[in-house]
């Protein structure tokens, strides 16, 4: 199951809403602090949400969406709101650093 997010793609940033489109987390924020409100505010009714991995970011990257890599995210609608950016995957924070899926071109990255 994927969170979907309630507000539109740059409608104005909201920190008050774990759910807006338009917030952004580094790395340790995304996978302790944001991931733990979501668990305690018991979203869709499960308090068993985690960050996924590299491999399930991967899985709904989808190169074929026209304009892909021109300011829409490489990714099925179904899964928007989305943004065109890049999105933090639970696959760690290794030695050579964290893990994510940049959906405004479908590629993976790791920032050190």
């Amino acid at each position: 199951m994927w969170e979907k997010k309630t507000t539109a793609v740059l409608s104005g940033v909201n920190p008050n809403d774990l759910h807006d489109v338009d917030n952004t987390y580094d790395w340790s924020t995304a996978t302790g602090s944001w991931i733990a409100a979501v668990n305690t505010a018991v979203f869709a009714g499960f308090s068993n949400w985690r960050v996924p991995t590299r491999e399930e970011l991967l899985s709904i990257v989808d190169t074929s969406v026209t304009t892909c890599g021109s300011g829409t995210p490489c990714i099925d609608p179904i899964f928007g709101p989305t943004q065109a950016s890049r999105y933090w995957s639970s696959t760690g924070n290794d030695p050579l650093g964290a893990h994510g899926v940049n959906f405004f071109n479908g590629n993976a990255f790791i920032l050190s």
